[in-house]
């Protein structure tokens, strides 16, 4: 049956429908193998146990080409071990030794070894002690292996006449005439399986911080050292023209030193932009000056110092401080709401017509001190609308827009200015 299993195997492997036929090569293979069948009567052979026998276990079928031939080989171990514990355990031999023979050298290596292996190889081999003991596990040269016509195929007429049910002929003699192999197996193919390790780097790499990041008043810093920057010392920074003072410190040369002023104002110390002292300086200043703007900072650093973008920098700490952030934060604002319905009649103008008392509206004078007057004339606009009066008061005759006169509700004062 092996080689008809090798031949469905390499149908499978054609991946050629079920209506197309099979290469020629296949055809006269199975063709051949099929007319070897009547031979099969003429195969006969005893039932018999022999003490010491091997069960061979070499049988490998795979359609899985991801796995690997020791891989199969180590599941064939797996099986002649199940099926040595079987035959033990139904013939009552549990007194009688029990060896493996093998031709898988990375097998073998793979059951015999004490190492940490991968998921795959670990459950088989623990298996394989659980049924057996790796000492009983011996290495057969591939050419004395009987199990390899089996695995490989051969005809019936072969198998008969090699004797493959009666085993290798070394078992029939003593242990000590049995061949010990010596065999060079293939490490690479051993290591590929060792459990896999992760190496994880617990070290922590800290960054020694700068000095005076160790302080978050610049007063401090300037009090612990006496001089604040380590600059490069170029006698020109960005066009500017730098010197270095007494101090050690790097100042800049101002167009105004032939004036009659500070020493700190003409020769600025010179600061970097963006640095840690720099920010520093300006959060300190921001404090001073009770958390004063950017234009008043700019121009007090400016008395002692040179700040590379000045402005920017000033901004930049101007605007992360909470302080300013809380007063300068825009009021919460919600859209209007809809006025009501009983808001929402229509508002008409006052009417008023020639004859009416009224008082003039005067913005400067409270209601009771208005002055009264009576409506002589009014004149119209071109659409119809009333828009300036003429009224006569008390002093005489005055013209204005009828929005500036309020009708009198008086019938007495009426009845004094009717005619």
């Amino acid at each position: 049956m092996v080689p008809a299993k090798l031949i469905l195997q390499e149908a499978w492997a054609t991946e050629a429908n079920w209506d197309l036929p099979l290469p020629d090569e296949l055809q006269s293979r199975f063709s051949a193998w099929y007319h070897g069948l009547s031979c099969i009567s003429q195969l006969k052979f005893e039932r018999r146990i022999g003490y010491g026998k091997e069960t061979p276990g070499h049988y490998i079928f795979s359609v899985m080409p991801k796995v690997t031939i020791p891989r199969l080989e180590l599941l064939a171990c797996v099986l002649g071990s199940r099926l040595a514990k079987y035959v033990v355990t139904a013939l009552s031999l549990r007194e009688v030794p029990t060896y493996y023979w093998t031709d898988a050298t990375v097998a073998l290596c793979w059951i015999q070894r004490e190492e940490n292996w991968g998921v795959f190889v670990n459950n088989r081999v623990k298996e394989i002690r659980s049924l057996s003991k790796k000492e009983y596990w011996r290495h057969i040269p591939g050419k004395l292996n009987p199990a390899d016509i089996a695995s490989r195929g051969c005809t019936l007429q072969h198998l008969s006449q090699y004797g493959w049910w009666e085993g290798p002929e070394f078992l029939k003699a003593s242990p000590e005439a049995w061949p010990k192999s010596e065999f060079s197996p293939n490490e690479e193919l051993i290591a590929a399986e060792m459990k896999k390790k992760i190496i994880v780097d617990l070290s922590v790499k800290i960054e020694k911080p700068e000095w005076f990041e160790r302080f978050s008043s610049f007063s401090k810093i300037v009090r612990v050292f006496c001089w604040m920057i380590r600059f490069e010392k170029e006698n020109s920074v960005h066009g500017l023209q730098v010197v270095r003072g007494d101090d050690d410190v790097l100042r800049v040369k101002t167009r105004i030193i032939e004036r009659d002023d500070d020493l700190s104002f003409l020769y600025p110390i010179l600061l970097p932009s963006k640095h840690y002292l720099t920010e520093c300086l300006i959060r300190e200043y921001h404090l001073k000056y009770c958390h004063a703007g950017v234009q008043i900072l700019a121009a007090k650093l400016r008395l002692q110092y040179w700040i590379f973008s000045s402005k920017r920098n000033i901004r930049s700490c101007v605007s992360r401080c909470v302080v300013c952030k809380r007063f300068t934060a825009k009021a919460l604002t919600t859209p209007p709401i809809q006025l009501p319905l009983d808001r929402k009649a229509k508002a008409t103008c006052q009417e008023l017509k020639v004859g009416d008392i009224v008082l003039i509206e005067l913005e400067n004078k409270k209601r009771v001190m208005w002055p009264m007057g009576k409506i002589e004339k009014i004149y119209s606009s071109r659409d119809g609308a009333s828009r300036v009066v003429q009224v006569r008061t008390s002093s005489g005759c005055l013209t204005r827009p009828i929005q500036n006169f309020t009708r009198w509700r008086c019938q007495l004062l009426e009845i004094l200015y009717s005619p």
